[in-house]
């Protein structure tokens, strides 16, 4: 789970995570205003608190204090696939969850963090 501001403006991003009917995860990423319009914005990663499992998941995550939340369930889970989500901010602070299936949980972008297990004193 990450997010990147492509916005010429600086957001909060608040991001929860319920993995198995639990919050296991709740993160507020600073995104530096994006200002090279040739490449993409900087990406944040939320801290892996999850295990690799498949499970029922929901992850919310609203830019600032605005009052829309976006929201990715696992309905968009594939069979034998892992997911890699961001939240994208674009223009304007609008966001969206742009999403990638992979094929193993250690097939992941750079710099991303990998769970080999569930941390003691998860939310």
């Amino acid at each position: 789970m990450s997010a990147t501001n492509d916005d010429a403006e600086a957001h909060t991003v608040q991001i929860t995570v319920d993995y198995g009917g639990e919050r296991v995860a709740r993160e507020s990423l600073e995104l530096a205003a994006h200002e090279d319009e040739r490449e993409s914005g900087d990406r944040e990663w939320v801290s892996r608190s999850w295990p690799t499992e498949p499970a029922q998941f929901v992850v919310r995550a609203r830019v600032d204090d605005r009052d829309r939340w976006e929201t990715l369930d696992s309905d968009r889970r594939q069979p034998g696939r892992y997911l890699h989500a961001d939240l994208d901010v674009r223009e304007n602070g609008d966001a969206e969850f742009w999403v990638l299936a992979l094929p193993s949980s250690d097939d992941q972008c750079e710099g991303a963090p990998v769970a080999t297990g569930t941390p003691s004193g998860t939310e």
